[in-house]
């Protein structure tokens, strides 16, 4: 389903050149959960960003379902990041002045079904991530791990194929870093292909398979069984 080839992104910093990622290839198949993993400055946010269409590679492809998504006129680039990508990232990034639900309806705002239809399928997918009775809650009014599953929510309202996290536990405590991850790995049992950053190893041991980076370089991928580092 997504296919890195020899991908590179480089920047300059004055006279400089800084490479973030070094042609790095990888593939994901449909339904897969990875966590990517790597001291701080191996690359990691700047992969999740090219995956995730919001950073062009100095070179090298991204392939998602066939199509080399970097070869897109811009418009339709971003037609097919809403379509197919949900981003979860650490900092919740939630409108602090709107509730939970149309918090989760933002995503909904330019399709083309009825404000009525947007409404439902917030409320359903909050039901969905156990905020049935927090609909008209300000993120203010709710706990940090009630706001990191509204962000769960909105990433997931538009039934995208791919859900991107980024360090998505990073502001929870344990219980409720568990309770989210838990969410995350049913998501992914029902189909989704989740691709995760995280620096905490047990966090990392929810995905079926770890990739390594060091240097903007990717050292290995080992496969592991959910749950064996939990």
């Amino acid at each position: 389903m997504i296919r890195f080839n020899n991908v590179s992104r480089y920047y300059s910093v004055g006279e400089e050149t800084v490479k973030a990622l070094d042609g790095v290839t990888f593939k994901i198949d449909k339904g897969d959960f990875i966590s990517i993993s790597g001291p701080s400055g191996s690359g990691k946010s700047t992969l999740l960003s090219i995956l995730g269409i919001l950073n062009t590679p100095s070179r090298g492809e991204v392939i998602i379902d066939d199509i080399n998504v970097y070869e897109l006129p811009p418009e339709e680039r971003a037609d097919f990041r809403s379509d197919y990508i949900g981003f979860i990232f650490q900092a919740f990034q939630l409108i602090p002045y709107l509730t939970a639900l149309e918090n989760v309806m933002l995503p909904l705002a330019i399709s083309p079904i009825t404000r009525k239809a947007q409404e439902k399928m917030a409320k359903d997918v909050l039901k969905q991530v156990g905020l049935a009775t927090k609909f008209n809650k300000l993120p203010n009014q709710l706990s940090g791990g009630e706001i990191q599953r509204v962000a769960i929510a909105r990433a997931i309202v538009n039934e995208p194929d791919i859900l991107l996290a980024d360090e998505l536990t990073g502001n929870l405590d344990s219980k409720n870093a568990e309770e989210v991850m838990k969410l995350i790995v049913h998501l992914n049992e029902l189909g989704k292909t989740i691709v995760m950053v995280t620096h905490e190893e047990n966090i990392a041991g929810y995905a079926r398979r770890n990739l390594q980076l060091f240097d903007g370089r990717l050292t290995n991928g080992s496969t592991k069984l959910q749950g064996v580092l939990k």
